[in-house]
């Protein structure tokens, strides 16, 4: 995982700091009235460049749980939140409407 994370400041600096600070805030969040509401619906974001989980294992175990399984998606690997926060915070806009 620091490997990773040192990767992707190295690689994204102009990014990093960004999606720091999205994780964070999303962390930080609420997330009650989700969590506590039946069939409150779980969607599993995949990457392609996943190093650290196998991809089709993932989503074997989302389906099994009967998650919705997003992606793979293109240029995400495993810290999606990090790699891509625009198309996370999508999502999460979608389930807050």
């Amino acid at each position: 995982v620091q490997a990773t994370v040192r990767r992707a400041f190295a690689t994204r600096p102009d990014r990093a700091a960004q999606g720091m600070t999205m994780g964070l805030l999303m962390i930080l969040h609420d997330w009650s009235r989700w969590l506590g509401a039946d069939g409150a619906p779980v969607r599993v974001l995949v990457g392609d460049e996943d190093t650290i989980h196998d991809i089709a294992a993932q989503q074997e175990y989302a389906r099994a749980h009967g998650f919705q399984v997003i992606g793979p998606i293109a240029g995400a690997g495993a810290f999606t939140l990090f790699q891509r926060p625009g198309l996370v915070l999508e999502h999460l806009r979608e389930l807050s409407a």
